[in-house]
């Protein structure tokens, strides 16, 4: 489902779920994939993207009354998953809307829609079933989370926030040093 550890990501796309509309996300995602895109980001809409410029927080609005949400996205994921085999789909959200569908929850079905949740404001150092942040989720065995760290965060941090993937982003030189820890 992940990238294979080493291989070469060469370009990386986002997608927010809704905008402008669902039918039209897998027209888009299509294309991208024809063109090459290896991994994608599907952004579950949410009201109040605090870390997103103009343009995603007005997409995510937009999202939100075309009907995008936590069970559209993962729907998506589902499908475009199955028609792409050769990509990788990343399922990005803030906590807010993944509290609310309940994260247990999401995890098990974001394994069965063929994707791995990223957390757009939860440090990559945080444990998920031990964590300050996140406490009590049972994360399901076999289920991926997956975390991106820009170039500027540096391997060092990489490498302390995710030190069973280190492996993983030794050799991150990239815009993006991705790593997922499986359970």
């Amino acid at each position: 489902m992940l990238p294979i550890q080493h291989a070469k990501l060469q370009v990386m796309s986002h997608a927010v779920v809704g905008f402008p509309s669902l039918a039209e996300n897998e027209l888009a995602i299509a294309g991208l994939v024809e063109a090459g895109v290896k991994m994608i980001e599907l952004q579950v809409p949410f009201s109040d993207p605090v870390a997103d410029g103009h343009t995603l927080v007005n997409a995510c609005y937009e999202a939100l009354k075309q009907g995008g949400s936590v069970r559209a996205t993962l729907e998506l994921a589902k499908t475009v998953s199955a028609r792409h085999p050769e990509a990788t789909f990343v399922l990005m959200s803030y906590l807010n809307p993944l509290y609310r569908y309940g994260l247990e929850k999401l995890f098990e079905d974001a394994a069965a829609a063929g994707t791995a949740p990223r957390f757009e404001d939860l440090p990559v150092e945080t444990d998920l079933e031990e964590g300050p942040v996140v406490t009590g989720v049972t994360v399901a065995e076999g289920s991926d989370r997956a975390d991106l760290l820009g170039v500027v965060a540096g391997l060092c941090r990489a490498r302390l926030a995710l030190p069973d993937a280190a492996d993983a982003v030794t050799g991150a030189s990239s815009s993006a040093a991705v790593a997922t820890t499986t359970t």
